[in-house]
């Protein structure tokens, strides 16, 4: 009881307190609003796909993939530098992107640019033309025929006319082929364009070696962050890894013919790959 007598008193004299404050803050004048809104101290965010493709020579409108917004400003200007962009060459560049709000908060991140050829539309490579084409690369490879050869030179000679005549290159053509799996088309590019990445090696390889009669199988890398694909051919009654991919600068890695333990001792402890079932 007398815990709530107490109380009572307490919030009555806090009561009279606040009465007296309104009575003597009405003689000095009208009683300014209180203060509502909290301080901003989050920046905008910037909206911007991870890739961009821009075609060779033309001059990108890049505000139309890149947006700023702050959840308190609503839209806010992005300011884009390409100062590091080469619209006229083909290749991979980065712009950097920032945004400020009302409250002076700043936001940046950076957006790749591909500058590329290839609008974006392939028309899947005919069948017959890869057979064919297949077949007239092998024609000028084995003028005499190859069936009085060992399968170790067979797989030999098409290693050797792979790494000299086709090239690495990674564009966005290259890549959509890839992760659609679409090895005729793989094929034909590395046939007659003479480019590619490891997923064109490995097709162009895996079709030259089935034409001079060898068993292959896909094989690619499960190792973390990567994604390689090559063969393994059989030879003799082994099967041996069969990677004709060189460096991004051209270097050629040898990886011919060698067996798991000597592919893994390459690559090291944290390697390991996965391959498609041996054929019947």
């Amino acid at each position: 009881m007398l815990k709530a007598v107490r109380f009572c008193g307490i919030a009555a004299a806090i009561l009279l307190a606040g009465l007296s404050s309104v009575c003597c803050s009405h003689d000095a004048g009208p009683v300014p609003e209180a203060e509502t809104d909290t301080v901003d101290y989050f920046p905008p965010s910037i909206f911007a796909p991870n890739e961009i493709r821009v075609i060779l020579g033309q001059e990108p409108d890049l505000s139309r993939d890149i947006r700023g917004y702050d959840s308190r400003d609503g839209d806010v200007p992005v300011e884009i530098d390409t100062s590091e962009l080469k619209t006229d060459a083909l290749g991979y560049y980065t712009i950097k992107c920032s945004a400020e709000d009302k409250a002076g908060n700043r936001a940046e991140r950076t957006v790749t640019v591909v500058v590329s050829d290839w609008d974006g539309e392939t028309e899947a490579a005919d069948p017959a033309e890869v057979q064919a084409l297949t077949k007239e690369t092998l024609a000028g490879l084995f003028p005499d025929g190859y069936a009085s050869l060992p399968e170790r030179s067979r797989a030999e000679t098409v290693y050797g006319w792979i790494t000299e005549n086709i090239r690495y290159r990674g564009g966005p053509k290259e890549m959509d082929i890839l992760k659609a799996k679409r090895e005729n088309d793989a094929v034909w590019e590395g046939l007659s364009d003479r480019h590619g990445n490891c997923y064109t090696f490995y097709a162009v390889s895996a079709a030259l070696l089935r034409g001079v009669g060898l068993h292959v199988r896909r094989a690619w890398s499960t190792a973390p962050g990567e994604m390689h694909f090559w063969n393994l051919v059989r030879i003799d009654g082994s099967w041996l890894h069969f990677d004709t991919t060189p460096n991004f600068n051209g270097d050629i890695l040898g990886l011919f013919l060698l067996t798991d333990e000597e592919l893994a001792a390459k690559h090291g402890d944290n390697w390991s790959f996965a391959a498609e079932e041996t054929p019947e």
